[in-house]
């Protein structure tokens, strides 16, 4: 008798003849697991304003779509370069083809500059104050510049086949300044472009930036959106005591941040797929609670300060950090310690 080779074909051809009916590969994730290939970019322009020379400018941005993909109401991040408010430009568009490929619309922006101020704009308006009026005056205008391109798109939603409710916005450094005063000041949206629009966001994440009140706008208030903030220990350019301001005055209002260590490392981009979590729980998902602050040691991984919710029924191959109690004794006594915290690393002797 003759021994069969069976080919491969055959061989494929035999398991599906006899697998069970109905057991199949399960289906992909939209905005958790990667499901396009390719990425196309387009062009447009979404506003113009008068630079500090006393130009108009136009305002461009570029629109990252998933190829091929027909689904409509879709979620869009907006994603702000960084260059100390001097330089930089859309072209350096960050995570984004990381989360196109994972379902979302994307769109980098373009927004005024100031190549005059110092080096570093942040920490020379500190060192040199004659610099502060200018920087103050960059950062409105940069905030407004963003708010006119969350109008653009809210704008041209069924072009895009978004959801205009489920529009956030991130950047690294000076973007991620710039995205968080888009989320604290949605009441003052400038005159950029798109007007009679809204300019709020479902939520702001920040790479390497921070946020100071009154000088950048707002202190957070009770229904702003909930933020998420990555930042390294070793951060020369914004100081990684500045860091946590913004997560301890958002918490302290009721809203939600979270707020991620990166022990010995500097100013970068760092957290994208725990970003891409925090935006799947709190804008995809309908908004998960962020719980407790818990302030960890620095024991050279990366700790999550500010704990999260788990995501839920979906399983995105990790988990959001360990959720904490709600037992509001624990709440307040994390809070104090918290605060004791960012007030001594701010130079500041804590009242209690």
């Amino acid at each position: 008798m003759r021994s069969k080779v069976i080919g491969i074909a055959a061989l494929v051809a035999l398991i599906a003849a006899v697998a069970p009916v109905g057991v199949s590969a399960q289906a992909p994730t939209r905005y958790v697991d990667l499901m396009f290939d390719d990425v196309v970019v387009t062009s447009d322009i979404y506003g113009e304003a008068m630079n500090s020379k006393g130009e108009l400018q136009p305002l461009g941005l570029d629109v990252y779509q998933p190829a091929g993909d027909t689904a409509s109401g879709r979620g869009l991040y907006i994603w702000v370069h960084g260059g100390n408010f001097r330089v930089g430009n859309k072209s350096s568009s960050g995570p984004l083809n990381d989360y196109v490929r994972r379902g979302w619309v994307g769109i980098s922006i373009d927004y005024r500059l100031r190549p005059e101020l110092p080096g570093n704009a942040a920490i020379g308006a500190v060192t040199d104050p004659a610099s502060l009026p200018a920087f103050i005056d960059e950062t409105k205008d940069a905030q407004h510049d963003a708010q006119a391109a969350v109008r653009w798109a809210r704008d041209h939603a069924d072009d895009l086949g978004i959801d205009p409710n489920l529009i956030a916005m991130g950047g690294i450094s000076a973007g991620a300044i710039i995205s968080q005063m888009v989320a604290f000041n949605h009441e003052d949206p400038g005159s950029t472009g798109t007007p009679g629009v809204s300019s709020e966001i479902a939520a702001a994440v920040s790479h390497a930036g921070t946020y100071a009140p009154v000088l950048l706008g707002d202190a957070p208030r009770p229904g702003d959106p909930p933020i998420a903030i990555y930042h390294g220990t070793n951060d020369e350019q914004v100081p990684y005591p500045t860091a946590p301001i913004p997560c301890v005055l958002t918490l302290a209002v009721g809203n939600d941040c979270e707020y991620v260590t990166f022990v010995t490392e500097n100013h970068k981009t760092m957290g994208t797929d725990l970003a891409r979590d925090f935006l799947y729980r709190h804008v995809i998902g309908g908004g998960a609670r962020t719980y407790t602050p818990v302030v960890a040691d620095l024991d050279g991984s990366p700790v999550k300060v500010f704990t999260g919710a788990e995501p839920g029924p979906t399983d995105l191959g990790f988990t959001a950090g360990v959720v904490s109690t709600t037992d509001p004794d624990v709440v307040t006594a994390n809070t104090l310690q918290l605060l004791r915290y960012a007030l001594n690393a701010l130079g500041i002797p804590p009242p209690f």
